[in-house]
């Protein structure tokens, strides 16, 4: 679960990881990495603030499940 959406500065995911190798990548509008993250707590807050305002792909894997949801940064 991702939220707030649309969010600002911030977003929380909450996700209680099945292994310790949790990672989550965002990817801008046409496809391009602009985050890569490791995911350390069940309700991590990572910083989008430095990103454009838009539509982003959320990707989440830990090796053994995978989760991809759709954001908007405003």
């Amino acid at each position: 679960m991702v939220y707030p959406n649309p969010a600002s500065s911030d977003l929380t995911i909450a996700y209680k990881p099945e292994t310790k190798n949790a990672v989550v990548e965002i990817y801008n509008s046409i496809g391009q990495q602009v985050k890569q993250i490791a995911l350390v707590d069940e309700n991590q807050q990572i910083t989008i603030a430095d990103l454009s305002n838009g539509l982003y792909i959320l990707k989440l894997n830990d090796g053994k499940n995978s989760a991809t949801q759709r954001f908007v940064k405003q």
